[in-house]
């Protein structure tokens, strides 16, 4: 009994971990779609002024992350696998692993970061 018990624990305690990475991973994936749709009000929205994107060994801004997202004829979708993450106060550092794929008429690319 108490395997089952400790069991039944383990499982709602893996819930409720699951669940809050989701509610922390939220603001990169509303980003990312606000990144598809070239949306810059939303991607300034995602996030706030403390956020720094570490992309291939460079350190951007959100203002360098807008400048460089400009409106184009390709279809860009985005996957994620959440490495780690962990809150401290009032701050989520999150490490994940991004591939996007830009689909246009013509061909498909695919950039992993």
């Amino acid at each position: 009994m108490k395997h089952v018990l400790a069991l039944f624990v383990l499982l709602i305690f893996s819930t409720s971990i699951h669940a809050k990475d989701n509610t922390i991973f939220t603001p990169v994936s509303d980003l990312f779609l606000a990144v598809s749709n070239f949306d810059h009000a939303k991607m300034r929205a995602a996030v706030d002024d403390s956020f720094l994107l570490l992309e291939h060994g460079e350190v951007w801004t959100i203002d360098d992350f807008v400048n460089v997202v400009k409106p184009a004829d390709y279809i860009r979708t985005n996957y994620f696998s959440v490495i780690n993450s962990r809150v401290e106060g009032n701050v989520a550092f999150i490490n994940y692993w991004n591939k996007a794929n830009f689909k246009t008429p013509i061909k498909t690319v695919t950039f992993i970061g």
